[in-house]
């Protein structure tokens, strides 16, 4: 946050923190939900910079009752620290980039796993033998259940698929998204389906919206 009124050189120098609090607008995947704002405390000071960029007037010059616009060079910055006032237990990770990490597991016919590779523990938290014989749907939102068990009913009517993007309740309590690719294997010999190979890939936020978009489309 810049600021265009110097603070005094005495108040520069002293160690004072300013805190306060106010409502911010939280992100949402739906376009149609009702706006939720998140109560947020600010605990900062105020610091002197060299060579700040001049901030923008975003389309509010008639709201500012100082100049907007300064010149390059010597500027004053308030630096906080933003917390939720009231934290939530549970916790939603965006991840903006492009995620590279993915992992396989295997699951029975009725979803109990029965492998998870190398490559999970540093994204989901588990080790292999505290998923073993449990279910999948013990770590998914309750909110992505209906569209999790259709896109299984497809798996089990045409051998092979991809899932919705869902969350995933991780061992540390965190909700992670991510998109399944899995397939059906059968006995070589009888040809009765044995298990289901899942290739789990974590997703991008920007993905996860895209995908809510296009399916609030279809349903229109």
């Amino acid at each position: 946050m810049l600021v265009t009124d110097s603070p005094s050189p005495e108040y520069l120098k002293s160690d004072n923190d300013l805190e306060f609090y106010c409502h911010l607008l939280r992100g949402s995947l739906n376009p149609k939900e009702f706006p939720t704002y998140e109560y947020i405390k600010f605990v900062g000071n105020f610091r002197s910079y060299n060579n700040v960029p001049s901030p923008s007037c975003n389309g509010f010059d008639s709201t500012l009752s100082r100049p907007c616009r300064v010149p390059l060079g010597k500027e004053v910055c308030f630096i906080a620290t933003v917390r939720l006032a009231t934290p939530q237990f549970l916790k939603e990770m965006c991840i903006v980039d492009e995620p590279l990490e993915e992992f396989t597991s295997r699951h029975s016919l009725e979803w109990k796993f029965l492998f998870l590779d190398h490559r999970a523990p540093p994204i989901i938290g588990y080790l292999p033998f505290e998923v073993l014989g449990t279910s999948g749907y013990d770590y998914y939102h309750i909110d992505d259940l209906e569209l999790l068990a259709r896109c299984h009913q497809h798996l089990m009517q045409f051998g092979k698929g991809k899932s919705c993007c869902y969350r995933f309740l991780t061992k540390g309590q965190q909700w992670i998204w991510l998109q399944t690719h899995y397939y059906i294997t059968y006995h070589q010999w009888n040809s009765k389906p044995e298990f289901i190979v899942c290739t789990h890939s974590v997703v991008s936020y920007a993905d996860v919206r895209v995908e809510r978009r296009q399916e609030l489309a279809l349903e229109d």
